[in-house]
């Protein structure tokens, strides 16, 4: 489930506890941000969001941790489409690594009018 309320972003997931994310202030998601943000065992903080209606999506930017140094910046866009028969969101978040290579994880969601719902998921490096 997604939630916004009173400038606060809301994530859960089954058996988990939810991830929350405030307008303002930079919140350290822990191990929890990395599995939400797709770069799974890495930290992930957020220090801003931005909320685009127009290109119906939501992009996080914050560090995330790494185990060979410093953390690195971190961007995840969270973009909406809906159709007639169909509802479908994207989650394409990057981090940028030392030698400036760009890692990039990916997942679509999908849900037709049928119930009938996948998961796509992609990794790649550039």
């Amino acid at each position: 489930n997604i939630g916004w309320e009173a400038g606060e972003w809301k994530f859960s997931f089954l058996n988990q506890q939810p991830v929350q994310i405030r307008a303002g202030e930079r919140q350290c998601l822990g191990m929890a941000g990395g599995e939400l943000f797709l770069f799974d065992n890495r930290e992930i903080s957020i220090d801003d969001f931005k909320i685009d209606l127009e290109e119906q999506k939501i992009t996080f930017y914050g560090m995330c941790s790494c185990s060979c140094s410093d953390p690195r910046k971190f961007k995840s866009t969270i973009s909406f489409t809906m159709g007639v028969f169909r509802i479908m969101m994207k989650m394409s978040s990057e981090v940028v690594g030392g030698n400036g290579k760009l890692k990039v994880r990916e997942r679509i969601f999908s849900r037709a009018s049928s119930d009938v719902c996948f998961t796509l998921s992609l990794k790649h490096s550039d």
